[in-house]
């Protein structure tokens, strides 16, 4: 009897391979097993498998996607196994296990979610993996069921309908099924077979029909004509002179058929280079001289007898009778305006920044590639960085932070010469390349960049960039080490700037309050003014005066984030803006945070509409919690804003807001604090 084991069936399909002289790369194969099989024939094996067998069976992708429908798989699994997310993950993870390729026999394990025996075989191709033939949901006569039940807890399903479905999973010793999982692995390798055969076929077949398709095509270019029903199509004799145009062809040339018959080509198919304008060569004239089908030059534009222009693509061909004789040429040609519109948006797309419309990277290197295979010297590198763009982004939004990086652009452009390449490098970052430059002519646009910036007035902060530069000043040196150069001398000089330019950017931040909402800079000078004669009374050091001073004056410095309507709203807010207007504290906290100088009064602004009570916000600090200078703040402010008319309110006398503050001694406000400033009030 022949030896039918696993490795005699390999070493069989092997010798049967190699008999077969078969034009194929595996590496090209790119067929599916449903590409290969009949899926109908297929289940008609698996249902037959099953009932011979008695074991569920199924053929999956190699991840474990079922291909076919499942042959007598048990309730069990479905019902109870597959009813929770855990237990369909570990069923597809124990498919994808079992189906891996195993060359010297079957793959026999446990299920993850069941712990019942499973068996597989891969599909192959050569290499090429394509499907899992699975076999299982077996229980094994010797199992410990009292072991399987804690799977029931691991993906989450009731041990009691897990106990009873247990009862009805079909029972099977293990050494039975192993020998049905045998006979799946060497019915597997067959499958293999056969799959490498069909693959065979149908690659032989797409050939054939290749060739046919070529062949019909070049004994039938008049066909191929007809056939170009959405392309323009214009035929010539031997001597270049039409013989047709189609509806295409005369929409785009301007032409009609009729008055085209017997012109030369030239006259009606008028071609240009759009770029230099030089008329095209006449692609009729190169077919009939080489006998071979050539393709128009890129950037080659059709002007209509109407002169309306159009980019145009495609080909010409020779027309040959059977004996391979020329007869003619076939012209086929599009409208490709828009598709080059397209292109050329793709093309402005992969070298320029799409929020700022420079340059991008990507251009800026090869352009540095480019002069420095050129030569040229000097050359001058600048390199920015944006101060305030993640405090622009943290309090007033992306979309605002979008806007300075686009002002900055604009910033550039406007100090630099029209020859200069100028590019977003970064994320905050930009950079410029001064051709032909030296380094006096580079820092005075440096100094250009820095005035406009200052003088800029359009956005709720002021734009700033820190600079480095650096110039290419003979052939020895290399541009790359002059953009490092620029780069490290621009953060140097932004770590320099940092503290100043910070505080910049925390005053114009209070500027942009002052104009948005009813705090004024009165206010401010009121409440400092007040704040300072408290303090003393209570005793305060000068350092802590001095704090109390920087708190007075920026204590609602948040508010430039809050919106205008908000802030200027003339009635009560609702509910929603109010919610939205205590967000002030916190976005404060983050703008003192950002500036070293003022950090260490980013707690007092935090908590200056905290109570004594702890009914505050933003975090309902009560009593001593509360920072000693934001209790102040809290008595002062609330004063002025009683004592002074608000779009909101009308003015409280100075008798009825002291009266308003001593009722509010001990809940809002700390009542020593609240005493003091009476006393200090009544003075």
């Amino acid at each position: 009897m022949m030896d039918k084991s696993p490795s005699k069936i390999t070493e069989i399909i092997k010798e049967k391979s190699n008999e077969t002289a078969y034009d194929f790369n595996i590496e090209d194969f790119n067929y599916s097993f449903r590409d290969l099989f009949d899926l109908e024939e297929i289940q008609k094996i698996l249902d037959a498998f099953t009932a011979a067998t008695g074991v569920g069976t199924i053929i999956t992708e190699p991840d474990g996607t079922p291909i076919s429908q499942p042959s007598n798989f048990c309730g069990f699994c479905y019902n109870i196994v597959r009813s929770t997310e855990k237990g369909i993950r570990n069923c597809m993870i124990s498919d994808a296990v079992i189906g891996k390729p195993k060359k010297d026999g079957p793959r026999i394990q446990k299920c993850l979610s069941a712990g019942l025996i499973d068996a597989g075989a891969s599909i192959m191709v050569g290499d090429k993996h394509i499907a899992n033939w699975l076999i299982g949901q077996i229980l094994d006569k010797d199992a410990n069921i009292d072991e399987m039940v804690k799977y029931a807890d691991e993906i989450g399903v009731d041990k009691q309908k897990y106990i009873e479905g247990i009862k009805e999973v079909p029972k099977m010793s293990m050494q039975q099924f192993t020998k049905v999982a045998e006979f799946l692995f060497i019915f597997a390798k067959m499958l293999s077979e056969l799959a490498f055969r069909n693959a065979v076929k149908s690659r032989e077949i797409e050939r054939r029909i290749a060739a046919e398709q070529q062949l019909a095509k070049e004994k039938e270019l008049f066909k191929v004509t007809i056939q170009s029903i959405g392309d323009a199509v214009i035929t010539t004799d031997i001597n270049g002179n039409i013989t047709s145009l189609n509806e295409v062809a005369e929409a785009l040339t301007g032409w009609k058929n009729e008055e085209a018959i017997g012109l030369p080509l030239g006259k009606v198919f008028n071609i240009i280079n759009e770029k230099t304008r030089k008329k095209c060569v006449n692609p009729v004239e190169k077919v009939l001289s080489t006998g071979k089908t050539v393709t128009l030059a890129n950037h080659t534009v059709l002007i209509s007898k109407d002169n309306v222009e159009r980019a145009i693509a495609d080909s010409g061909a020779p027309i040959k009778n059977e004996a391979g004789e020329i007869l003619g040429v076939v012209l086929v040609f599009r409208d490709v305006t828009e598709a080059k519109r397209k292109q050329d948006e793709i093309e402005y797309l992969t070298y320029h920044d799409k929020l700022t419309g420079l340059f991008n990277r990507t251009y800026f290197e090869k352009k540095l590639e480019k002069i420095e295979a050129s030569g040229v010297f000097p050359t001058s590198i600048i390199i920015g960085d944006v101060n305030g763009l993640k405090i622009t982004n943290d309090i007033f939004g992306h979309g605002e932070g979008d806007e300075l990086l686009k002002a900055i652009a604009r910033i550039l452009e406007k100090s630099c010469r029209k020859n200069d390449i100028i590019a977003r490098w970064g994320g905050d970052e930009f950079s410029v390349i001064l051709p032909e430059t030296d380094y006096e002519t580079a820092r005075r646009i440096c100094e250009r960049i820095k005035k406009i910036c200052e003088t800029y007035k359009d956005l709720n902060i002021q734009p700033s960039i820190a600079l480095g530069l650096d110039t290419k000043e003979n052939n020895t040196q290399k541009l790359k080490d002059v953009v490092k150069k620029a780069e490290d001398r621009m953060y140097r000089n932004k770590l320099l700037e940092s503290k100043s330019k910070k505080s910049g950017t925390v005053l114009s931040l209070q500027r942009t309050l002052f104009e948005k909402s009813y705090e004024t800079e009165e206010h401010a000078l009121r409440i400092i003014e007040l704040s300072q004669k408290l303090g003393r009374m209570l005793g305060l050091h000068e350092n802590e005066l001095d704090d109390l001073k920087l708190l007075a004056g920026l204590h609602d410095i948040g508010k430039v984030a809050i919106s205008d309507t908000i802030l200027t709203k003339a009635g009560k807010l609702s509910d929603e803006e109010w919610e939205e207007m205590k967000k002030h504290c916190e976005i404060g906290y983050r703008i003192a945070n950002s500036a070293l100088e003022i950090s260490h009064v980013s707690e007092y602004i935090l908590c200056h509409h905290e109570r004594w009570d702890g009914t505050g916000y933003p975090q309902g600090r009560k009593g001593e919690e509360i920072p000693l200078l934001s209790r102040i703040i809290s008595v002062v402010d609330a004063y002025d804003v009683m004592t002074n008319v608000r779009i909101y309110k009308d003015k409280m006398s100075k008798k009825e807001a002291l009266e308003e503050i001593r009722r509010c001694a001990g809940t809002q406000f700390d009542p020593h604090i609240a005493e003091t400033f009476i006393e200090l009030m009544s003075e």
